[in-house]
């Protein structure tokens, strides 16, 4: 199979590629190797131009949004994998034309490409995010309901972090969130996901496309970017330390998240372009597993072999959630999913990996950026 993987280059793209390769594909990569991402000069990542220099796979840098250059390469290709996209929440809220023009449009020009060129039969997988749920599931215990929590302007000015269900006040339980849950995206970065992910399950079930929208959860690992400082909490602490500077925490650093190892996502993005959905799915793809912030970086000062004390702000940004942790029992039934890597094992090869990295500390410029457009609550004494 002939596959073109959009956003090859990046993260999570360059390991489906290694991947695919390995199992015998021909593989088509774009890239606008964004310098937020690839740093100032935006070079093609050494694991990348090996594949290249090698003949294994074909490289075109370029943008998603360009519909001239995507037609031109899907009709070389059976398969789509679409990974190219704008991440990280904050940035959003202040920069919504550039998310809108990287996911919503650079994803329509995608769908457009494949209905133009016939694309009954082919197949799609596209990034989608668990950004898409918004606080994602609760359980009420005065209700016994599970609900779609909230966190209002008020709650958060006032130190008072949990979700509650808007219904009754009453404050909620963290609980798996499956992806019956109704959609209430908190951020222009969940809203463009959305529409990336349902664009391309409408369009799968209009025009006879097989198609897989995965909703991740925090993925780590390997290759994982430290000049970005918007996305990826693991890079974000990392950056941090190895300056030889205290990691910024939110709010008081009880938020659990799931943290899923970037290669058992790239065997699910391989799988799901090796399997043929005779109607259009969305799966949440994560761990299974809920950590604290707090207890991720001590695991990872510990790996790094530092001990700086974290400063705790006391400060939330609109559109972060709480808690999330997906559950993944409808991806492990339909594909056989199986999460290989646990954080804490998986945290010694981050370190291991970003000690080959040049370090670039941008949390300050960031934080600088998110208070310039009063994005930052913080907290009442």
């Amino acid at each position: 199979m002939k596959v073109l993987v959009t956003g090859g280059a990046g993260f999570i793209g360059s390991h489906t590629v290694d991947l695919l390769v390995e199992r015998g594909h021909g593989v088509i990569v774009l890239d606008c190797l964004d310098p937020q991402v690839h740093g100032p000069a935006g070079k093609l990542p050494p694991y990348v131009e090996r594949q290249v220099s090698s003949g294994r796979i074909k490289f075109v840098h370029g943008r998603v949004e360009d519909a001239a250059v995507v037609g031109r390469l899907l009709a070389d290709c059976d398969a789509i994998i679409h990974l190219a996209a704008a991440v990280g929440v904050g940035q959003s809220a202040y920069n919504p034309r550039l998310y809108t023009e990287s996911n919503a449009v650079g994803t329509a020009t995608v769908l457009e490409a494949l209905i133009a060129q016939k694309c009954e039969g082919r197949r799609l997988v596209v990034a989608s995010s668990i950004s898409n749920y918004g606080e994602g599931a609760g359980w009420n215990p005065i209700r016994k309901v599970m609900v779609n929590p909230i966190r209002t302007e008020k709650d958060l000015s006032a130190g008072r972090w949990e979700p509650i269900d808007e219904t009754d006040g009453t404050t909620t339980e963290p609980m798996p969130t499956p992806e019956s849950l109704p959609l209430r995206p908190g951020s222009i970065y969940g809203l463009t996901k959305r529409f990336t992910e349902e664009a391309s399950l409408l369009t799968g079930s209009h025009f006879g496309l097989s198609v897989a929208a995965l909703r991740f959860a925090n993925v780590f690992g390997p290759r994982q970017s430290l000049t970005n400082p918007y996305t990826g909490v693991l890079a974000i602490f990392y950056s941090r330390i190895a300056s030889g500077h205290p990691a910024l925490v939110f709010e008081d650093g009880q938020q659990l998240r799931d943290f899923v190892y970037v290669r058992d996502v790239a065997r699910v993005v391989a799988d799901c372009i090796e399997t043929e959905f005779p109607v259009p799915v969305c799966m949440n793809i994560g761990a299974g597993k809920r950590y604290s912030l707090l207890t991720v970086l001590d695991w990872l000062q510990q790996q790094a072999g530092t001990s700086i004390e974290p400063k705790m702000l006391n400060v939330a940004r609109p559109g972060d959630v709480r808690h999330f942790f997906p559950d993944i029992s409808l991806a492990q039934r339909l594909i056989k999913y199986q999460p290989s890597q646990s954080l804490k094992e998986g945290v010694g090869e981050l370190v291991d990996g970003f000690r080959s990295q040049v370090v670039l500390d941008k949390v300050d410029s960031a934080m600088a950026e998110l208070s310039q457009f009063g994005l930052l609550r913080q907290a009442k004494s």
